[in-house]
């Protein structure tokens, strides 16, 4: 056995200071790989593009990339990066044993990218300690801000929207959640709110997830819809 995979290894702090610092060195182009990324997914195709976008990201590195869950494993002890982007149906070890494993074995946060709708699924991979699940149709932008999330260390997940539909009730927000979503609708930045809030930006961001979790909204557009057609917000 490699006694280098049982050495400890320096990881990033997640504090405001620093992902402030990050974003400010995104925005110039001079900020160096930050998350490392396992892809897990036994389409080829679908594996090269979504590796293809994430290496087109700024402070997203893709260190290895796995067609089952056995290399899923063996690379993320390998590579030991920040987040494993992993697939359910996989050929041998499948998608929630997978992550049984490596959520069991250190850091490495698990982002399911999955076809499944199904809440059996979504909450099978939950119990398996995935941090985040979104669906194949999500968009590029999504993709990106679930990985940043999770790479944090906080749950980033869709929410189910035909079971809010069905059951006819609106999902319970909290008063700073409620807050919170009104003043994204009134355009702030996070970084803005977090500063009017005298929050973290890490806490902001949190919130975030929360509000989209429960409303079943992917995107900010999609939050910021919700809100005015539930009457949490209204447009100027």
């Amino acid at each position: 056995m490699d006694n280098r995979l049982d050495r400890p290894i320096a990881w990033p702090e997640f504090s405001e200071a620093y992902v402030k610092n990050q974003i400010g060195a995104e925005k110039k182009g001079q900020m160096d790989p930050l998350v490392r990324i396992v892809l897990v997914d036994d389409h080829r195709l679908f594996r090269e593009l979504i590796k293809s976008y994430l290496e087109s990201v700024v402070g997203f590195s893709v260190v290895a990339e796995a067609d089952n869950g056995n290399d899923a494993v063996a690379y993320v002890k390998m590579h030991r990066p920040h987040v494993c982007i992993m697939d359910i149906t996989l050929k041998g070890l499948d998608g929630f044993e997978a992550t049984k494993k490596i959520t069991k074995y250190g850091k490495t946060n698990v982002l399911v990218v999955s076809a499944s709708t199904k809440p059996e699924c979504i909450q099978r991979m939950i119990t398996a300690g995935a941090k985040g699940y979104l669906f194949k149709d999500s968009s590029p932008e999504t993709l990106c801000e679930a990985v940043r999330a999770v790479a944090a260390g906080m749950t980033f997940y869709p929410g189910d929207r035909d079971g809010l539909e069905d059951n006819g009730k609106r999902p319970v927000l909290s008063d700073r959640e409620m807050q919170f979503i009104r003043l994204i609708c009134d355009s702030r930045s996070l970084a803005e709110i977090a500063q009017e809030l005298n929050l973290s930006y890490s806490t902001v961001v949190s919130y975030k997830t929360r509000a989209m979790m429960k409303t079943g909204t992917n995107t900010t557009a999609e939050l910021v819809k919700y809100a005015i057609k539930n009457g949490i917000a209204q447009l100027e």
